[in-house]
Parts: structure tokens; sequence; C-alpha cells
């Protein structure tokens, strides 16, 4: 399907779903208050997010599960009570050149076995992490400016591993970056921090 300019919003579940291996656009829509994701992508699912509002919501913006892919570019996620984008179970979306900020927890989690490519996203002013990555979540993190978080800028932990490469982590409230001792392999350079 294509849903273009719609309003979606306070769903006693979630907003969108997209699942069993489906495919589609959501462009230009405003997504908010809803008691679930925003838009959940699960199953193998392999949508095109572009430009849409997705805020205020119960949960996280959109979760991104039991390999579901999909591409965001453009769009704006913000004030949702769970992580901005929750990526887990082998979920692999690529996420670019969006707004993430100003969420009630982490910017982007990835754990249990997510992975992901996030790429030029600007991520700031949520209340946790900019980025949390933990059990066996394995994200490339590339090209990002992740500022003005509660804690750090990304937060790795708990057999959390990933590849972060020339993100500009500069302006973190509890600073740029921390891994924990309990971290798997990370991947780190470039960045400016």
């Amino acid at each position: 399907p294509v849903l273009r300019n719609n309003l979606i919003r306070d769903g006693k579940e979630g907003g969108v779903l997209v699942h069993d291996k489906g495919r589609g656009t959501l462009e230009g829509n405003e997504v908010f208050g809803n008691a679930l994701a925003g838009v959940a992508i699960r199953n193998g699912a392999d949508p095109v997010l572009r430009n849409n509002l997705i805020r205020d919501g119960k949960s996280a913006g959109v979760f991104v599960h039991d390999k579901g892919r999909g591409t965001f570019e453009g769009n704006e996620i913000f004030g949702n009570a769970l992580a901005g984008v929750e990526i887990k179970t082998e979920g692999d979306p690529v996420l670019r050149n969006n707004l993430i900020r100003d969420g009630k927890a982490s910017g982007v989690f990835v754990h249990g076995n997510g992975r992901g490519t996030l790429e030029g996203n600007e991520i700031y002013g949520n209340d946790v992490f900019g980025v949390l990555i933990k059990t066996e979540g394995d994200p490339t993190v590339r090209e990002n400016a992740i500022a003005r978080n509660n804690y750090a800028a990304i937060y790795i932990t708990e057999s959390g591993n990933g590849t972060i490469v020339g993100n500009n982590l500069s302006d973190g409230t509890v600073g740029p970056f921390h891994v924990d001792k309990t971290a798997g392999t990370v991947i780190r350079r470039d960045n400016k921090e």
C-alpha cells in the first residue's frame, strides 16, 4: 500500500503495522498518540517510511523486530514514551537523515540481536541515551550527530556490539561515549568526541 498525508492517531494499539513480508510506502503522515508503537515492522516486512512525523506515542515511535527491515528517510520522531526507534530480534532497518529527538527514553535502542544502519541522523534531547546498544545488538552507527541527551551520546553494555564511525558526539551531557566492561566487540574510529 501507499499511505500518504494521513493523520493516524490515538489508536488503542499501534498506529501502523507492517508484517509478514509486507512492503509499501508511508510518506508525509502524522502518527501520534497510539497505545503501542506508532509504526511496527516485523516478520520480514520491508516498507519505506519517508518524511513522516511520528510523535507522542505511549510506546516506541518505531519498533522493528522479528527480522523486520525498512528504510526510514527524513522522518521526525519525537516525544515518544519509549525509544524513538527500537530494533531487536534480527530487525535490520536503514535509518538515514532522520531527526530523532526529545523522547522520554533513548533515541535509538538496539538489543536482542537487532542490527540496523544509522547514517546521517540527528539524535538529540532524549531523556536517556542517544543510542543504547545491549544484549547482542550490533548496529552500524555512521556519520550521525548525537548530542544533548541526558546521559552518554552512545552507551554500549551487556554484550552489545557495534561499528561506530565518523559521528559527532561532542555535545553529550554526560560524555560522548561509554563502553561498559560487559560490552562485546566495538569498532570505534574517527568520531568527534
